[in-house]
């Protein structure tokens, strides 16, 4: 295997650098007064020839930001650890992801919380699980915050016997080319007094979200149609036909649970959870 010999601006870069022990500390120094309130995030720029390095002399080639939910996407000049060659790497800066599953069990029946919002790539509306986070809240109470925002009207409703929450493991890293946080999953379980049927829970949570959405306008004059983010009821065994035929890979409608973030909670949760819903489990597999 022939080794792959350093680009010529690497070793110019290495120059550079070499003999100036304190060069690492003035790139994260400049970088840091770019990214503004972003730049305490990057703590290390790479000094090897295996590590991602960002180039000393022209740091970033462009960012955008999108201040409303506290995010920056830089695209860093760097050097390739693999070609050795002078490259460019995207990194988004932002909060830790959240992913939540909310159950409500109505009597003996158990219904499945999603929300329904529209993607502009897959050209319809995608029903999945809660996501994201809220600017501000700590990564300890996300799980909280992201329930209240996406389905008003249950906590503090007379009609509600408890309400749980509840982080199913650990942290993991999401970091691929584009992202670098953490992602958590998070549980909540509603139990409600009352038993009351998934057609009457859905319009319940529809007529919250609209008076959260449009705290200035009646509600009677609005339907589920016109929010950005619409609260939708399952049975949960229903849920668990889509959400497990992606799982097995049967033929399954990717607007139902067919992304990422559901699939990985939906799994985790059977995990943990599983042996308590043996009816949920996904189809068994072949010996192996």
């Amino acid at each position: 295997m022939s080794k792959i010999i350093p680009h010529q601006d690497w070793e110019d870069e290495k120059k550079e650098t070499e003999g100036n022990p304190g060069w690492s500390d003035d790139l994260l120094k400049r970088v840091a007064a770019t990214l503004g309130t972003w730049g305490n995030w990057a703590d290390k720029v790479g000094k090897k020839k295996d590590e991602i390095q960002i180039q000393f002399v022209d740091p970033i080639n462009s960012l955008f930001s999108y201040k409303p939910l506290g995010l920056l996407w830089v695209q860093f000049n760097i050097y390739d650890p693999v070609t050795k060659k002078p490259s460019t790497r995207v990194v988004r800066f932002g909060p830790d992801t959240t992913v939540l599953i909310v159950l409500v069990k109505s009597g003996k029946n158990m219904f499945l919380l999603a929300r329904r919002k529209y993607q502009l790539a897959a050209k319809e509306h995608m029903n999945e699980f809660s996501r994201g986070w809220v600017k501000g809240a700590m990564a300890n109470d996300q799980g909280w915050k992201l329930f209240e925002r996406d389905f008003p009207g249950l906590k503090g409703n007379p009609v509600v016997s408890s309400i749980s929450e509840k982080n199913m493991g650990s942290p993991i890293w999401e970091n691929d080319a584009e992202h670098a946080n953490k992602i958590s999953y998070h549980l909540v379980v509603v139990t409600l007094k009352e038993d009351i049927g998934k057609d009457d829970l859905g319009k319940m949570l529809t007529r919250a979200k609209l008076e959260q959405e449009y705290p200035n306008e009646n509600a009677d004059d609005l339907s589920k149609d016109d929010l950005k983010s619409q609260p939708v009821v399952f049975e949960i065994e229903k849920a668990a036909k889509f959400l497990n035929a992606h799982v097995t890979g049967k033929e399954a409608p990717l607007a139902l649970f067919g992304e990422d973030f559901s699939q990985k909670c939906w799994t985790k949760f059977l995990a943990i959870y599983g042996r308590q819903f043996s009816n949920l489990l996904p189809e068994q597999g072949e010996l192996i």
